[in-house]
């Protein structure tokens, strides 16, 4: 991630020593979130390790859900018109069906809750893999700045 020019300057503006103690000081905030970063991609491959059976389950719950609710799509309710109310008919078998998947719907929320970890993770690893980028890249100016007997 490239600097602006300004940014440059206000870099490259101190003596060495302050360049030097400033170019430490950031490469040991690099070291430590390189360190984070590591433990949160060991945390993330844990997670989907330990969360696989739920996921399987999940989508387990989500393929019954479908196949249940696909049926009443395949009902012939227009056989029954003459002899019941079809609107009457249709809530009413609906209402039979969201009863039948209603711990369907749970069991899927519930897996769902416990898997926004993996994607609270992923958030984390981003935002880390940001920070080191910003840094590398103020590392980078520090590095290029050139020696005071080099500026004139």
């Amino acid at each position: 991630m490239p600097l602006n020019d300004c940014v440059r300057a206000i870099l490259c503006g101190p003596l060495k020593p302050a360049q030097d103690a400033l170019r430490q000081l950031i490469q040991l905030q690099i070291t430590l979130l390189q360190a984070l970063l590591a433990q949160l991609e060991a945390s993330l491959a844990a997670a989907r390790v330990i969360l696989a059976p739920i996921i399987i389950a999940r989508d387990a719950a989500i393929t019954a859900r479908e196949s249940i609710l696909s049926t009443f799509d395949v009902l012939p309710t227009s056989l029954f018109a003459g002899c019941v109310d079809l609107g009457t008919l249709v809530i009413d078998i609906r209402s039979y069906f969201d009863d039948v998947t209603a711990p369907l719907d749970r069991a899927i929320l519930e897996a769902n809750a416990k898997l926004t970890v993996i994607d609270e993770l992923q958030a984390k690893i981003a935002d880390v893999s940001r920070q080191i980028d910003h840094l590398t890249a103020i590392l980078d100016v520090l590095v290029e700045c050139p020696l005071p007997d080099q500026i004139l």
